[in-house]
């Protein structure tokens, strides 16, 4: 189900991006590894979009990414001669321009309350991904940190889908609440089966959630965005070792990007 034609490595010294492909009205700049450009790159998935990527390096941020984002952060949209900026008004948008399945629940109290748990998850939840995934690298005990995640997964993963009745946030429907929080979970699951096994993502500590991962890696939107494993490991293990990140290790249909400017 990938819709995105190809991928485009961009760093400071490169050119403008090239045309977009005839047929093209939509692209994305991105990171392979960004949680919040994955956001994006599900939501027009999800809705069937065709768009081309630029993985921009966010260490050595290219001006084209300013072009698209004055604070020079992914994920930006370009569609229609307007560009789009912030992870949840990209994915807001792409549910409201492009046909495909709806996002956002359609009832206005449901919406509310998908909003309310979306933003307690990103409040709560994002912190103490950056807390245990950077422990090493910062100088914090990481056990404590993973307690601290732990008690905060029961608390805003594990508590909302048993009281959904699952597999999803929101039942049996996809919601905005599972495509938002989705990026961090799936590391942590990810992360956790490689040289981070202390994480403990597992079905014992995790019931609920070990489902929903289960169901959202048949989605083919989710699964087709997925970071590889292995790569996502290597792409850790130069944040802890304070190494060049590898921006673009993995991005399907790669085509660096136009020769860096004299």
């Amino acid at each position: 189900m990938t819709t995105h034609t190809s991928s485009f490595g961009y760093e400071t010294n490169y050119g403008d991006p090239p045309a977009l492909a005839d047929g093209l009205e939509v692209r994305l700049f991105s990171m392979e590894y960004c949680p919040f450009a994955e956001r994006a790159r599900v939501a027009l998935t999800y809705k069937g979009a065709r768009y081309d990527v630029i993985n921009c390096d966010l260490t050595n941020k290219p001006q084209c990414l300013f072009k698209a984002n004055p604070n020079g952060q992914v994920p930006a949209l370009w569609h229609k001669g307007e560009y789009i900026y912030e992870s949840e008004a990209v994915v807001e948008y792409a549910d409201a321009a492009f046909d495909g399945p709806a996002i956002f629940p359609k009832d206005p109290l449901q919406r509310a309350k998908a909003r309310m748990l979306s933003l307690n998850q990103s409040s709560k939840l994002i912190p103490l991904f950056y807390k245990v995934t950077l422990a090493k690298r910062r100088g914090i005990n990481e056990a404590d940190a993973i307690k601290e995640l732990h008690e905060a997964l029961q608390k805003w993963v594990e508590e909302p889908l048993t009281t959904s009745g699952g597999p999803f946030f929101f039942g049996k429907e996809i919601t905005s609440s599972d495509l938002l929080i989705w990026p961090w979970l799936h590391r942590l699951e990810s992360l956790s089966k490689g040289k981070r096994a202390q994480y403990e993502i597992n079905a014992d500590k995790f019931p609920k959630l070990a489902v929903w991962f289960e169901k959202l890696h048949k989605v083919p939107a989710f699964q087709d965005n997925l970071c590889d494993g292995g790569n996502l490991q290597t792409f850790f293990d130069a944040v802890d070792e304070n190494a060049k990140l590898p921006y673009n290790l993995g991005a399907k249909d790669q085509i660096y990007g136009s020769q860096p400017e004299n």
